[in-house]
């Protein structure tokens, strides 16, 4: 049988308010060839169940005099977080939306905002193992994680990494501390707020550590009070009150399903309430991606939380909108995915998931369904792609994918965009052979920005798995 054709694509998705984030398997397990993805996601290895016994609050009751307490001192007597309480499952309700706030007028074009830069690490004989971009108070920063071999964790250390600051047109390096793969990482005023999850052998728990627009250390590796046996299972979103992030573990040990804890920190990363219970039925699948979608209003003053049941009676995607310090909506089933799919991704505008192609587990065809006021609007399709990336931004999303051609041994690179409500993908020519190099990329990584994207990806500079790796960006411009 002839061989699948495929072409790189890098696409921005201009959406508009009527139209409506981004997911990988650890680089932790074979840093050769880590997915794609703009954010590092959890690794998927099972997590020990914590022993706390502690209550969480309601979804639906708002923080009274007792809970404020709480929130002021989130971790309770016993400097943990306190579990939730065995609650009846959601019913689920019609979903009334208030009209949608106007968003900033999406993208209509973009191109390639110049060449590919190569940047140098200055490694010390160590491989970049993953890099992930954050952006945000106007700037875009990435973090190069660097490993090597002869590790107790899966056979690598990760003594050191790269920050790497985006702010002119040839990127700065300096040294930036030790971090494991898979980290969240977050702009605030308080600086670069950086969420990791230490593997098994070691009891699994979030560490935070705050660093400064250098790279420098600001506020060292600590441990996220109450995390222990939890691990990361959602971007890390910035708000007007801080930070959100959803952690996990699994629900009981004689099923595959998992919980969902809801956690609010400030801008420094510190907890500032105590977590609340999203659901215990998610799957824990091992697909390697974020198991819960968690996006701002398109103001910033709420949180929107999705996640996907994937059988019985409330088999579907659910969500709670209008997350607050305050309160946490009851949750309300708002779609109905196809079998097989995962990975939620919410957005201000709908959420997307993922579909995997029957016939070909490796081929992902990701679907949106955008937000209305009547609930959600009927999904639709944005292609079939290989370890696709995505990146939302205020004015429209990137794509960066490997796509079939219409020929067979067909390989073409080529940027795309959408316009208008329905998030048309449409593509853009580039430079010939600019993108060639993505398709033996060990990482890739997607940053939106309000002006367009910053996209990086690290790629072998030779066939053998020991071969050094170069660090290689490329600017997106959106008007």
């Amino acid at each position: 049988m002839a061989p699948r054709s495929r072409s790189l694509t890098l696409a921005a998705l201009l959406v508009s308010p009527g139209a409506f984030s981004q997911p990988r398997p650890s680089a932790r397990d074979n840093p050769r060839h880590a997915p794609t993805t703009a954010v590092s996601r959890p690794s998927t290895a099972r997590s020990p169940r914590p022993t706390n016994t502690h209550r969480h609050p309601s979804l639906t009751t708002p923080l009274r005099e007792g809970a404020r307490d709480a929130a002021r001192n989130p971790l309770g007597p016993h400097g943990v977080t306190p579990e939730a309480p065995r609650r009846p499952p959601p019913t689920e309700t019609a979903l009334v939306l208030p009209p949608p706030e106007e968003p900033p007028r999406p993208w209509s074009a973009c191109s390639l905002d110049g060449g590919i830069t190569r940047v140098e690490l200055h490694t010390g004989g160590l491989q970049p193992v993953q890099v992930v971009l954050t952006a945000g108070q106007g700037r875009v920063y990435g973090l190069v994680v660097l490993g090597r071999p002869g590790g107790g964790r899966r056979g690598m250390v990760f003594p050191e990494s790269r920050w790497v600051s985006f702010q002119g047109r040839t990127p700065a390096v300096r040294p930036g501390p030790a971090v494991e793969p898979d980290p969240l990482l977050a702009v605030t005023p308080s600086g670069v707020v950086v969420l990791s999850s230490e593997p098994p052998p070691s009891t699994r728990r979030v560490n935070r550590t705050v660093l400064d627009p250098t790279g420098a250390v600001r506020v060292p590796r600590t441990v996220l009070p109450g995390t222990e046996g939890l691990a990361l299972d959602s971007p890390l979103v910035p708000w007007r009150d801080g930070l959100a992030v959803v952690l996990g573990r699994p629900t009981d040990t004689e099923s595959d399903t998992r919980t969902e804890l809801l956690h609010l920190l400030g801008h420094d990363g510190s907890l500032r309430r105590p977590a609340v219970t999203l659901t215990t039925e998610t799957r824990d699948d091992a697909q390697g991606l974020y198991r819960a979608g968690l996006c701002p209003s398109p103001d910033g003053v709420s949180l929107t939380a999705l996640w996907t049941i994937h059988g019985g009676p409330r088999a579907g995607v659910w969500t709670s909108r209008g997350i607050t310090l305050r309160t946490t909506p009851a949750p309300v089933r708002v779609g109905r995915p196809p079998n097989g799919a995962f990975g939620p991704e919410a957005t201000p505008w709908g959420f997307v998931y993922r579909h995997a192609v029957e016939g070909d587990g490796s081929l992902t065809e990701l679907l949106t369904q955008p937000w209305s006021e009547a609930g959600v609007g009927a999904p639709r399709s944005l292609g079939r792609y290989w370890d696709p990336v995505l990146s939302w931004g205020e004015r429209g999303a990137v794509l960066l994918g490997q796509r079939s051609g219409e020929r067979v041994g067909e390989v073409e690179a080529r940027l795309s965009h959408t316009a208008g409500p329905r998030a048309t993908v449409r593509p853009v020519a580039l430079p010939a052979g600019a993108l060639d190099a993505l398709g033996d990329a060990v990482d890739v990584a997607l940053a939106a920005t309000p002006g367009g994207a910053v996209a990086a990806w690290i790629t072998p500079e030779g066939e053998a798995d020991s071969a050094p790796r170069a660090l290689s960006v490329a600017r997106v411009a959106c008007r």
